[in-house]
């Protein structure tokens, strides 16, 4: 079996939640980025959110991004669910 037969599903039900976060939802979408340099974590989008839509002062904003860098770093040698509690 090829692998874009048993990919072929898994890509329908990716561009229907695709569909739903940015056209009913209004996240804009950034593309597939596969062929990119990618993170979890987009700093340059994260800083502009928390500033523009939350009001943080960009020390606030820094200091957040820094945090979830940081937890998320931990995330690849911490269990999962002891990560989420903490």
């Amino acid at each position: 079996m090829a692998i874009d037969t048993i990919m072929d599903p898994e890509r329908k039900v990716q561009n229907e939640i695709i569909s739903l976060l940015h056209n009913v939802h209004g996240y804009r979408y950034l593309g597939n980025l596969k062929e990119q340099e990618n993170s979890n974590i987009r700093r340059d989008d994260l800083l502009r959110f928390l500033r523009d839509k939350q009001g943080c002062t960009r020390k606030q904003a820094e200091e957040a991004y820094n945090k979830l860098q940081a937890d998320a770093v931990c995330a690849d040698v911490q269990h999962l669910y002891d990560q989420n509690k903490a």
